[in-house]
Parts: C-alpha cells; structure tokens; sequence
C-alpha cells in the first residue's frame, strides 16, 4: 500500500528526508518492572528481540549507473566501494568521503560537495564528470559549458539491524535526456525469521530552468524505487512489495518531489532474510534538469505469539512467587 502522509508529517519528512539529514530514532517504551521480572521477561524474548551493537559481520555495495543520450556512459561502482566503512562494534555502515579530491580518466570526486535546491543546501561526496554539456571534455571549469553529469552522494547506511537509507543529488546539464541507477545492498543480522513488517519511504525535490521537466522510472519497473530482500546473502533477490516513487512530467517546477510511504508484511522463508537492497532507476530529462532523492526502509520481526505467552507466563510465575515470599504488614 502506498500513502502520502498528513501535511504536517509531509513538512516533517521534506524536512528530514529529502536534503539527505535523515534522522531515525528507535523509540522504545519501558514501563518499571523489577529487576528479576525483566530478567525472566528477556530472557523469554531473546530468540526474536532486535539488537543493537556489535554484528559478526556486515556486507554492503554501492553501484551508480549514468548512462548519456551521447553514448557516453560513467559505471561509479569501483570507486564508491572504498568509501563504504562498515563497523562491527556499532553495527552500522557509513559514508567516509576521502579527504582530498580523487581524480581519474572519467570525473573527479570531491569532499563536502555544496551546492543549493530551491533555496536549500545539499553536501556530501560529490563527483562530476570531465565530459561537458557541449561535448568537449577538459578539466576546467567553465559556466558557459557546465559539466554533463554531476552526484552528489549526501547519506548512505544504517543500522544493519534492521534499517537502510541513502540520499543523492543529480543534475543533468546536458540538452538530452540521462538514466540513472543506483543500487545499494546491506546484509541484515540477525537473520529475520517468520513473520515480519516493512516500511518505506521516498522524499525529494525536482527541478528545472527551462519548463520542461520529465522524470520517469526505467526498465520493467513502474516506480523509481523499489526494496528487494534476499535468503542468500545476496546472491538472488525477491521483490519486498513497497514500491514507490511515481514518475513525473511538469513545466516550470521548483519544488518537492513526494513524500511517498508503503508498508507491508509477510512471512520470510525457511532460510530467512539475510540481506536486502535499494534499487533506484529512472530517466532524467536535460537543460539543468535536477533530482534529489532520500529513501529509508526498515524490517522489523513479529513474535510469534507462542513467545509472547512464554515470556507473559514466565513473568506471572515470578509475580506468584514474589508475592507469596513477601512479608505481612500490620
């Protein structure tokens, strides 16, 4: 199912999401309970409680695909590997851009990249190419004949257990229209057995100079973004059902693109989820055409009610027999 949220959550989400300042917070409500009950109560639910901290191991990939009217074509999948630094103390994965500019053949990628979208600023690890929008390709900069394809990467990771989120920026300078895909993967531990809820969603901003803005998905899909979840480690992948992210023709525009929600829930195969993955594709049409775009989603288990009752009796026994040890006030 895919929903808009009320406008007051819209103003949260553009706000949070769509600059790529995602903020997740895992708020969890903890009523007082005796030490000893939250022990039994724990112990119970250990089997299917989510946790936080160490992980024995985290796999992770970033691919940008950009393919130009022209011919030309930049695969950006090397060199955004070394940037990814998973840690297996937090259990987490980040962006570390480097700390001076990295330059090729192809482009250039550089450090706390700026720029501003309709009236907001977006950094990050940004990357140009050396080929220009008039087809020359050289490493000066110049307004007249504006860079072809320009990223900038703004986030990108997440808690291994259980969330995943990343956020870009994408200009096309040149008069034709470009295709973009971006795809990044996250392995999930502990593996999610049984029953399971997910979540997405998909903020941006869309803009242009020229009154003529066309953005729309690419391949067989019919939304830009779609979650994929995987039994072997990646390997093959099986469509999550929280497609999202319509495409969009319009004229003079400066504006928000969304923001865009889906939920849904199932039961994980005998081998369980173990990894998952964004995939991001769409066309953008030229004349300094620009997309920005956040996405987030989480997985979440479901008790099996089975433990839920073990943990309810197993506390009941332990309020029994505290109540039978305590003493009579008279």
């Amino acid at each position: 199912m895919q929903h808009a949220p009320t406008q007051s959550a819209k103003q949260m989400v553009i706000s949070t999401y769509w600059l790529g300042f995602q903020q997740t917070e895992h708020a969890v409500n903890k009523p007082y309970l005796p030490s000893h009950l939250i022990a039994a109560g724990a112990l119970a639910l250990a089997s299917v409680s989510a946790h936080a901290g160490s992980v024995s191991s985290i796999q992770t990939g970033l691919s940008v695909v950009i393919h130009d009217a022209s011919g030309a074509q930049w695969d950006l999948s090397q060199e955004l590997a070394q940037f990814l630094v998973p840690d297996l103390q937090q259990g987490t994965v980040t962006l570390q851009a480097p700390t001076s500019a990295m330059a090729d053949a192809d482009g250039i990628w550089t450090p706390n990249a700026t720029t501003t979208v309709n009236g907001q600023t977006v950094t990050g690890l940004g990357w140009h190419s050396w080929l220009k929008a008039d087809g020359s390709s050289n490493t000066v900069a110049d307004a007249n004949a504006p860079w072809a394809a320009s990223l900038i990467v703004t986030h990108l990771g997440g808690l291994i257990d259980p969330s995943m989120d990343y956020g870009f920026y994408v200009k096309n300078n040149t008069a034709g229209t470009q295709t973009y895909s971006v795809t990044y993967n996250q392995s999930i531990e502990p593996t999610v057995f049984g029953a399971y809820t997910l979540e997405a969603h998909l903020a941006g901003a869309l803009t242009n100079t020229d009154g003529a803005t066309v953005l729309a998905p690419t391949g067989s899909a019919s939304l830009l973004q779609q979650v994929q979840l995987s039994s072997d480690g990646g390997l093959t992948y099986v469509n999550a059902g929280v497609d999202l992210g319509p495409g969009a023709s319009v004229g003079a525009y400066a504006g928000t693109y969304g923001p865009y929600s889906a939920q849904t829930s199932g039961v994980a195969p005998s081998a369980g989820f173990n990894h998952w993955r964004f995939m991001t594709s769409f066309a953008l049409s030229g004349n300094q055409d620009v997309f920005v775009a956040s996405g987030s989603t989480t997985i979440t288990a479901v008790p099996e009610p089975s433990t839920i009752w073990l943990a309810l009796g197993a506390m009941g026994v332990f309020i029994a027999l505290r109540s039978r040890r305590a003493p009579t006030l008279t």
